[in-house]
């Protein structure tokens, strides 16, 4: 017994109806995809990998630039600001009498670092918005090192190797 028999308990009449119907329906489908086939070429849809965006480089020097460097910074130092620069400072600078000293609102700080009792550098650190100048120009009349970090300064990562490197070109110039 086919399967169209089953379907129709044997009525020949309507097994051959129906039959004819779906084979109809069949011809049908295959002629209409023929006609878009012919109509319009298929497209070959291309497989592009999705594209790797990173972040622009873009110019950058010596610990500035749009792309935080992997060296140490103040920025992904796990403490503050203030904490990033006692732990340079304290660390890489052991050799002198470091003093600290921070401004009541918390947004500036200076170290003042000595060698046997003599001031040799002062190293400032305040916000970008700041435009004091006062303590630059005593040490410049003084003939003390001095160099300013800014904390919020976008761009401005204060590697460990840069805050390095300019403390030490201040202390070296007064030497």
């Amino acid at each position: 017994m086919s399967f169209w028999s089953k379907l129709f308990g044997g009525d020949k009449e309507t097994e051959e109806k129906v039959k004819d119907l779906f084979n109809e329906l069949i011809k049908n489908n295959q002629k209409q995809t023929e006609e878009k086939k012919n109509a319009e070429p298929e497209k070959k849809v291309e497989e592009k990998p999705e594209p790797v965006v990173e972040e622009a480089d873009g110019p950058s020097g010596f610990s500035w630039g749009p792309k935080m460097p992997a060296e140490e910074n103040q920025y992904n130092y796990s403490g503050t600001f203030k904490q990033y620069f006692d732990h340079v400072l304290y660390d890489d600078f052991s050799q002198y009498q470091i003093g600290r000293e921070e401004s009541p609102n918390g947004k500036r700080v200076i170290y003042t670092l000595c060698d046997s009792g003599r001031k040799i550098c002062v190293v400032e650190i305040m916000h970008s918005g700041s435009a004091s100048k006062k303590l630059r120009e005593n040490c410049h009349n003084s003939s003390v090192g001095y160099c300013r970090f800014y904390y919020d300064y976008e761009g401005w990562w204060n590697t460990r190797e840069y805050v390095n490197y300019r403390i030490n070109k201040a202390i070296n110039l007064q030497i």
